[in-house]
């Protein structure tokens, strides 16, 4: 991404997700609002990271989201890929059929690839059923109107999130571009 766009990038992972340390915290809005509105900027602020383009996967978009729409003058653009914004019934169907598999297939050791401690990440992920983590629909009574640029990635095959989840966005953000890949789930 960096060679292809010719721009600095400043990868993170969340407390306790990918190789950083300490447990990953269960979902609830209140853990999105802290991620996009205290832990992002400071990692902007600490890094003097100016106008950024953020790109945020799943759980990663909804925060990118609420970043870019809480600072409209700091965000250049938003790429979001597979975004999961609200509840959905093929979330509940496909976070289903996660748990099964995490139980019955090597997905624990797929998982154990890119995350230190993949137990305590599929639980954390796994929180979002039983909490208030998402937002509501319409998102206009949630969020602001998002000025910048926005792409949504998304694959036609999302085991989590449908197209609902982007045309959610089409009244909040007028600037939105949709690219479906046709041959992807939800990591493309």
């Amino acid at each position: 991404l960096t060679e292809r766009c010719k721009m600095n990038v400043l990868l993170y992972s969340r407390l306790g997700h990918g190789q950083s340390e300490g447990p990953p915290r269960p979902r609830s809005r209140n853990y999105y609002r802290h991620q996009a509105l205290e832990v992002l900027p400071a990692l902007l602020t600490h890094f003097d990271v100016q106008r950024p383009v953020l790109f945020g996967h799943s759980e990663g978009a909804a925060i990118a989201l609420i970043y870019a729409a809480t600072h409209p003058e700091i965000v250049r653009a938003l790429v979001l890929e597979s975004p999961i914004l609200h509840a959905e019934p093929a979330a509940a169907e496909g976070m289903a059929i996660a748990e099964r598999a995490w139980r019955e297939t090597d997905l624990r050791e797929r998982l154990a690839r890119h995350h230190r401690d993949p137990d305590a990440v599929f639980a954390a992920w796994l929180s979002i059923r039983g909490s208030d983590s998402l937002l509501s629909l319409p998102l206009e009574a949630h969020l602001s109107p998002v000025r910048c640029p926005l792409l949504v990635v998304q694959g036609a095959h999302d085991e989590y999130a449908t197209s609902s989840q982007a045309d959610a966005l089409r009244n909040l953000a007028p600037r939105m571009q949709l690219v479906r890949l046709p041959d992807s789930g939800h990591t493309p």
